[in-house]
């Protein structure tokens, strides 16, 4: 009889073990799925639209808006022109209007007016083609990305942004007679940054032991360095080639600027020749 109860206590207590395992396992199951879930790498290259009451990422291209022009990460030259469509997905057209345009650098700054994009042809129901232009910044850009900003024109709002290349577009500029080899134009320069150059003429040639001076400039016109002489690169006389070197302060990386080249024309009385190199610093 003893032994019966015993054998009774010991089926109860494998039952109960068997139990408490089964749960251990389905619980670390249950983990391990949620966490290979969200470790799944996200889509490439998503767009995001944001409404007012709720941020959506969109997973299909063709749905909500399409852009054609300008491309991600293009360098714009204006007139811009904006072209694409709408095609549902919270994405409607009105009689005048499929929505407003406008560009902001990456820290926020709006640059340029807000302009309406119009409806020029309609697919079906729900697609609507749309073209804008922008013609101007009404303020610099001080950043060598931005963002074209699209608002829906109906309610709930919805946004769509695209990274836009605002640096690309500028060019080195200023009087004859000098050639700049390093930096390039629109390249970002770090600390201590090296120039490299030639004289070519027009009376930019070497007096008293330098070709002129050069600085660093923030596209505000903020002088970011001293100005360093540019120095002759060999010693024998009627050499063409100069360096010179400046040193300034760490930045973001994303900031426009450009190298200011001056020298005096004793042609003229010692005015100074100037010549502009845009860079990002």
């Amino acid at each position: 009889m003893r032994m019966t109860h015993e054998r009774g206590y010991s089926t109860i207590i494998l039952m109960m073990v068997g139990l408490l395992l089964l749960i251990l396992l389905a619980g670390y199951f249950t983990y391990s799925k949620s966490t290979t879930k969200n470790l799944l790498p996200r889509t490439p290259g998503v767009e995001t639209t944001t409404s007012t009451t709720t941020t959506q990422t969109t997973t299909s291209a063709n749905c909500g808006i399409i852009l054609n022009s300008p491309s991600k990460n293009q360098t714009i030259r204006f007139p811009i022109n904006l072209s694409g469509k709408v095609n549902g997905c919270g994405w409607k057209a009105t009689a005048t209007s499929v929505g407003s345009a406008y560009i902001q650098s990456s820290r926020g700054t709006q640059l340029t007016d807000t302009i309406t994009l119009h409806p020029i042809l309609s697919g079906n129901d729900t697609e609507t083609y749309f073209e804008g232009i922008l013609t101007s910044y009404t303020v610099p850009p001080d950043t060598a990305f931005g963002t074209l900003v699209i608002t829906s024109a109906t309610t709930p709002t919805k946004t769509f942004k695209r990274q836009i290349n605002l640096a690309g577009s500028r060019v080195a500029y200023g009087v004859c007679g000098i050639n700049i080899s390093a930096p390039s134009i629109n390249t970002r320069v770090v600390s201590p940054l090296k120039i490299y150059g030639r004289a070519t003429g027009c009376d930019w040639r070497a007096e008293q032991g330098t070709f002129g001076n050069v600085a660093l400039f923030a596209d505000n016109g903020t002088q970011i360095t001293g100005f360093q002489p540019l120095l002759p690169q060999a010693t024998y006389e009627g050499s063409t080639n100069f360096s010179a070197e400046l040193v300034f302060p760490p930045s973001d990386g994303t900031s426009l600027g450009y190298l200011l080249f001056q020298k005096p024309n004793t042609s003229l009385g010692d005015q100074l020749k100037e010549y502009r190199v845009p860079i990002i610093f």
